[in-house]
């Protein structure tokens, strides 16, 4: 019984196209909440969007500290790499505490120039 030939898979290298830091912004939230930000100018030739989350400053809004039940930050780029958006959770034992804050990611470009 002969194997059935093998494909070869070729993959070609993607060049670095840039970077676009994305800020968001959480006001008055409670339980878990997504900002959902274009991405000004994606550059031509634009085949993969990565993102990173870079910073992020959180915090219940009446300036008082409890314990957290659960705290998640998510950060995504959309099929199209035309937004990117940031999912924060910060859930309590009541899950009715109002919070605020900021985080910043960074979306890297590769493709064909």
């Amino acid at each position: 019984m002969t194997q059935p030939a093998a494909k070869q898979l070729t993959q070609e290298a993607l060049s670095f196209l840039g970077t676009f830091e994305v800020p968001f912004t959480f006001q008055n939230v409670k339980g878990s909440h997504t900002d959902t930000q274009p991405i000004q100018n994606p550059p031509a030739g634009l085949q993969v969007a990565t993102i990173a989350l870079q910073a992020f400053n959180i915090e219940y809004a009446n300036g008082k500290q409890f314990g957290y039940g659960k705290f998640q930050v998510d950060v995504s780029v959309d099929p199209n790499r035309r937004n990117a958006s940031c999912r924060v959770t910060l859930k309590d034992d009541t899950d009715n505490r109002v919070w605020d804050g900021t985080a910043r990611a960074l979306v890297t470009f590769f493709g064909k120039p």
